[in-house]
């Protein structure tokens, strides 16, 4: 990454772009929208593409109906342990001068006595977590900021931007936030865009262990999503969707990788699929499950079947 930073262009955010009728929203760039807000907010996201792909009614249930209470409650509870610890980690990498803002490290006390639930108390609005979390958050950040690469993109980047476009093929209003963006690359007559977002993994190790994973969690069409967003709302190209990958393990090694062309294009063409299904049925204003009726199907190869 040897491109000469140029001038930072102005942040787009032009509520008198937005299209008429009842999804309009300011096109854009959004500073500051609490990720709350962002992911309960209208537009078809990176994640929404992802339950489309699954099937429309899991897309509509979870996004166009009213959630029960009892379900509220049980997605509210679902943050795993790992998804937790990548939250952490991409605080104290992106934002380590909100890390204190946002957590509080608590003492080594049971987590059923009362003076452990006095503290949680009195910490509000800070989120308690313990020594080892923070530690071990504070590790990778520093892992992946003594990437040179890594520094470059941050030195300079906006973080946690929300952003909001219609796609021309469709009339969707669609949306990203990356984890850090930074306009600030190419040159002066040339400006353009780099993206670089920030993943824990087990195995950072080869190559082939990367492949599996961007694979396994569709994260090659999260870099197409991405980037077709950021090039929508500036008008200007994105030089590259890289991930930063930090394992979760001592001594949490980090990785730069970027995709290749061809990975790029099937996650196009698969995002692209998926949008369209998402205009036909908001259209139709229907959302099919799996196919109907009763289906055929035989044993596996490994079975004794002939699939």
């Amino acid at each position: 990454m040897t491109n000469e930073k140029a001038a930072r262009p102005s942040v787009i955010f032009s509520p008198s772009s937005s299209p008429p009728g009842p999804r309009s929203w300011p096109l854009g760039f959004v500073h500051d929208l609490p990720n709350h807000d962002y992911h309960r907010g209208p537009g078809l996201s990176n994640s929404g593409l992802k339950l489309l792909r699954k099937s429309p009614w899991h897309y509509h249930s979870l996004n166009g109906i009213e959630l029960p209470a009892w379900m509220l409650d049980e997605v509210d509870g679902e943050g795993s342990a790992a998804m937790f610890a990548g939250t952490l980690c991409h605080c104290a990498t992106l934002e380590p001068f909100a890390f204190d803002d946002r957590y509080a490290i608590g003492p080594a006390l049971n987590k059923n006595s009362k003076e452990w639930k006095a503290f949680v108390e009195a910490a509000k609005p800070r989120q308690v977590i313990s020594r080892k979390q923070y530690e071990v958050a504070r590790a990778q950040a520093t892992s992946l900021r003594n990437l040179a690469d890594v520094r470059e993109v941050l030195d300079g980047g906006e973080f946690e931007v929300s952003g909001y476009w219609i796609d021309p093929a469709t009339g969707v209003l669609c949306r990203c936030r990356p984890d850090c963006m930074n306009r600030g690359f190419g040159g002066t007559f040339a400006p353009s865009s780099l993206i670089l977002d920030v993943k824990t993994t087990q195995d950072a190790s080869t190559t082939a262990a990367l492949r599996r994973t961007i694979a396994n969690y569709g994260y090659h069409h999260q870099a197409d999503w991405y980037t077709r967003g950021v090039e929508a709302i500036t008008r200007r190209p994105v030089a590259g969707f890289v991930f930063a990958f930090v394992e979760s393990t001592y001594p949490f090694a980090a990785r730069c990788v970027e995709l290749d062309r061809i990975s790029l294009e099937i996650a196009r063409e698969e995002n692209d699929r998926a949008l369209q299904v998402f205009a036909h049925c908001q259209r139709m204003d229907e959302w099919p499950a799996y196919r109907p009726g009763i289906e055929t199907v035989s044993l596996p190869r490994w079975a004794g079947g002939e699939a």
